[in-house]
């Protein structure tokens, strides 16, 4: 009778684990590729890398929509300005991006997975610290991003100058530590929370057990990802 039993509580949980897969497979299929437009102001990127470009968005945008918001916006245009002095920015449903940066990084083109979650994003004015909302812009770089190891990009190691504040990288390792340790869902609920203006402080504690600078102390202490 034991057997029995364990037999069809093993079964069960199969069949959990198979019914969320497929659920899981549907919301993905659900998600609609982008439409991705390209006004070139420079005219010298290299045409392979274009397609490259727009093949990222179009493979990687649904994912995120998917894990992060469905409501973002389907059509993204693709700036390339030579009059823009930084790397890229994300705004609306526009992402510029500097053509020089391009033809001097040519492998750096996960710098529009960043950009895209940027368009997931949306988050309203003052939701919350920008060097959250832009470590976990490249926590999806690193957990999304296709070609990272060619661009020379990855998470930096903890050493002792660094601040969980220090935004980009840092934040974004901080964060993937967290999921490991603390709450694997961590990064979609701040992200929610951001979204709909409820962030508050109070949430790292609510969610991990920890105050946020408690974290940072133990992260210090075995920063192991």
């Amino acid at each position: 009778m034991v057997n029995y039993i364990q037999l069809n509580r093993s079964q069960l949980r199969i069949r959990i684990i198979i019914i969320s897969i497929l659920i899981f497979m549907s919301s993905c299929a659900s998600a609609p590729k982008p439409v991705v437009s390209i006004v070139d102001h420079d005219q010298s990127i290299d045409k392979e890398l274009v397609q490259e470009i727009k093949q990222l968005i179009r493979d990687t945008y649904p994912k995120l929509l998917t894990q992060y918001n469905m409501d973002a916006t389907k059509t993204i245009a693709v700036v390339f300005d030579k009059e823009y002095n930084g790397v890229a920015y994300a705004s609306g449903s526009k992402i510029v991006v500097n053509p020089e940066w391009l033809h001097k990084h040519p492998e750096d083109y996960d710098l529009f997975t960043h950009e895209i979650m940027h368009l997931i994003q949306q988050y309203p004015n003052r939701s919350g610290p920008s060097w959250l909302t832009e470590g976990i812009a490249d926590y999806v770089r690193f957990k999304y991003g296709i070609n990272n190891d060619a661009a020379n990009w990855s998470l930096p190691d903890y050493n002792s100058s660094q601040n969980f504040t220090d935004s980009y990288r840092v934040s974004a390792r901080f964060l993937l530590w967290i999921e490991k340790y603390h709450d694997q869902n961590f990064v979609k609920k701040m992200d929610q929370h951001l979204r709909t203006h409820t962030y508050s402080e109070d949430l790292w504690k609510k969610f991990t057990g920890v105050a946020l600078d408690e974290l940072w102390n133990l992260y210090a202490v075995e920063p192991e990802i």
